[in-house]
């Protein structure tokens, strides 16, 4: 568990297990406890290097706003530093982009992509004036008052229901948010970003998409006809959940990312990190 330095800041990283390295990075508004149960998961056979995302849990937010191509490089920096220059990433939401910003610019880096919950399109029309509004009250009203809104947006109702204190703990890292700066790294990361979607052909590692059938913020069709632009991409749909599938149903999840993993040609596996 450390801070690692890069050129968006310091970035504080997990570390749990050994063997070949995963990274995985979670969705706005989370710190690194909301993909646990995935860490959990592969770190029984797999170095699992968790972040946190700029402005969230324990990493600090950088003093100005920065684009998606920006974190992607700082997220390639911390690979460096943590000793995994290639590596599987597993990003949920925001973390998708980045993984598949790297995956776009610097292909050598991935070894496979697990992508949950990512949009890879610009929000446009009545969505982008939405995030507009979001981000106006985050900077009226502060991450901790806003916490239970955005959340019930992100977690379909029977998971609210059904883990009440669950669902109090992946709000815990926005609730003690510092507000300027957890504003200005939410405006990065759903405004100063490209379209990814022209470039998805391009990608060239094996990956798994992840959606929730639940999930207003990113309905299955578009995510299953943005998908299907990755070259042999496999679709899976997440029954029940919203845009934190991993945290909501962590067996079925664990289930199709284990699947996955032990299904990639061994060359291509990532090495252990050099003792």
């Amino acid at each position: 568990m450390s801070n690692v330095p890069t050129s968006l800041g310091p970035l504080y990283v997990d570390e749990t297990g050994s063997g070949p390295p995963v990274v995985m990075w979670p969705s706005l508004f989370c710190d690194g406890t909301s993909l646990r149960p995935q860490a959990e998961e592969l770190a029984r056979d797999h170095r699992v290097l968790v972040v946190d995302p700029p402005g969230h849990g324990r990493t600090p937010a950088p003093p100005a706003r920065f684009r998606l191509e920006a974190t992607a490089v700082a997220l390639g920096e911390l690979m460096d530093a943590c000793r995994a220059p290639s590596a599987i990433i597993v990003g949920n939401a925001w973390g998708g982009m980045v993984a598949t910003q790297l995956a776009i610019t610097q292909p050598d880096r991935i070894v496979a992509l697990v992508l949950m919950n990512c949009p890879f399109h610009e929000w446009a029309g009545i969505n982008r004036l939405k995030l507009r509004m979001t981000h106006w009250l985050l900077v009226t009203l502060g991450p901790r008052r806003m916490a239970n809104a955005i959340f019930s947006t992100m977690v379909a109702p029977e998971t609210r229901a059904g883990a009440p204190d669950r669902y109090l703990e992946v709000q815990r890292a926005m609730r003690a948010a510092e507000r300027a700066g957890f504003a200005r790294c939410a405006a990065s990361a759903m405004f100063d970003r490209p379209q990814l979607r022209p470039s998805l052909s391009s990608v060239r590692a094996p990956t798994l998409v992840l959606a929730g059938d639940c999930d207003p913020l990113y309905p299955v069709e578009e995510a299953r006809a943005e998908a299907a632009l990755i070259p042999g991409a496999r679709f899976e749909i997440i029954e029940g959940t919203a845009h934190l599938s991993g945290w909501e149903s962590p067996e079925r999840v664990n289930a199709l990312i284990r699947a996955f993993v032990g299904g990639l040609p061994v060359p291509a596996r990532a090495p252990k990190a050099p003792q």
